[in-house]
């Protein structure tokens, strides 16, 4: 569907391609998700930023993922100290949410104390994000 939008329409394609970069990553095509990544506009969407940080983690492209956390981390402050309500709220699954919080960590965007305390912090109360 995102190829159908890109070429429907080439203006959104910033954001098409960010988007399909986070859908790489979340099934594990690093060399897909690189590719769109970078084809993605950062600025406009300052989301992609932690997208590019997760990215390049994967990639083993670390030092891509600590300046692209960092950016991202000057864009969007608040984001971080909700990761929880944050990643809840645009549906991840409970070991995306780990997946995605670990790779933060390991980008240099939480520090480790922060990022325990959101790893065993209830989500609806019933449920912790330790993956299993």
């Amino acid at each position: 569907m995102l190829d159908s939008a890109i070429a429907l329409n080439p203006a959104g394609c910033g954001y098409y391609r960010g988007t399909r970069a986070l859908a790489a990553y979340m099934l594990h095509d690093d060399k897909t998700a690189v590719i769109d990544i970078r084809q993605a506009d950062l600025q406009k969407f300052p989301l992609f930023h932690a997208v590019a940080a997760v990215i390049y983690v994967d990639a083993g492209m670390i030092e891509g993922a600590r300046r692209e956390a960092a950016r991202f981390n000057e864009m969007r402050p608040d984001f971080i100290p909700n990761i929880v309500a944050e990643l809840n709220t645009r549906n991840f699954q409970p070991q995306d949410r780990a997946r995605v919080i670990a790779d933060l960590r390991t980008a240099g965007l939480l520090a480790m104390d922060e990022a325990q305390a959101t790893m065993s912090r209830p989500i609806d109360g019933s449920e912790a994000l330790e993956p299993r």
